[in-house]
């Protein structure tokens, strides 16, 4: 008898203590349950849909935020080529109950690309256009001026395309090499943004005036960007892509001669203008 009421004052606390763990576990249970649902939600992503027009990417829709204030007028709702730091130009508009925006950008997205969603400068999402099926037909037609001898003091080259092309990669894929075939550094001017036509057919590249126009710091401590007499080489990359996404359909070169620089004032009333032959 006394071992009996001995084991009972043992087993009596021993149970109690286990039911309260037992109904303690699962309070705290409940309590991350509904802690972490809302914070699931509120971490979710935004997954958009891009807006296809035949081959041509020309928007995407994202969800909008209300408990954080997005919505399609908001002016700090921006998107992204990835690695561009420029914001591209667009329109947004709300579709439906005002639930979905719609980005529509001024020139239709690149086929291939991804594209980064930002809010206040956040970003909220991402989303990566359909690579193209359509046969490259994109080329470089000209390269002016188009002469193969050129002044040590030459500061602009315009290079022409077949059709638009993707905007300020081109220091990505416009090369000079020198004679002994090496690709020289900080000879073009990378300016941002890029000197385009209105088209995007015609990029107007410029040689580094820093560099020569003589006794400034550029030309003093890396020289002129040509030496007459020398020989050089313009590369272009055929993995450079049109504004479509489709790749050059090949790659480009332009050979020239470096002369002594060009000092005389251009001269008009010496200029010859002859007019186009009227069909």
């Amino acid at each position: 008898m006394v071992i009996w009421t001995w084991l009972h004052r043992m087993i009596v606390p021993y149970k109690f203590i286990t039911l309260q763990l037992i109904r303690l576990s699962f309070v705290l249970s409940l309590i991350f349950l509904f802690v972490a649902i809302p914070v699931g939600c509120n971490n979710r992503k935004v997954v958009p849909e891009v807006i296809y027009d035949g081959d041509k990417a020309v928007g995407v829709v994202i969800q909008a935020d209300r408990e954080k204030g997005l919505s399609a007028n908001d002016s700090l709702l921006t998107v992204k080529l990835l690695h561009n730091p420029a914001r591209l130009l667009g329109s947004a508009t709300t579709i439906g109950d005002e639930n979905l925006i719609a980005f529509y950008p001024a020139i239709p997205f690149i086929a291939g690309e991804t594209y980064q969603v930002f809010y206040k400068n956040k970003l909220i999402s991402e989303f990566r256009t359909r690579t193209s099926t359509s046969v490259s037909s994109t080329s470089i037609t000209a390269v002016y001026p188009t002469i193969d001898t050129l002044p040590a003091n030459l500061l602009k080259l315009y290079i022409v395309f077949s059709a638009p092309m993707r905007e300020s990669v081109s220091s990505e894929y416009i090369h000079l090499v020198d004679e002994s075939g090496d690709t020289l550094n900080d000879v073009f001017l990378d300016l941002q943004p890029e000197l385009w036509n209105e088209s995007g057919t015609v990029l107007t590249t410029w040689f580094d005036p820093g560099r020569i126009k003589r006794d400034l710091q550029p030309n003093l401590e890396k020289g002129n960007p040509l030496i007459a007499g020398k020989r050089y080489r313009l590369f272009v990359s055929k993995e450079w892509k049109d504004r479509k996404g489709e790749l050059l359909t090949q790659d480009f070169e332009k050979q020239f001669v470096v002369k002594q620089r060009d000092e005389k004032i251009p001269d008009p009333n010496s200029w010859k203008i002859v007019s186009p032959v009227a069909n």
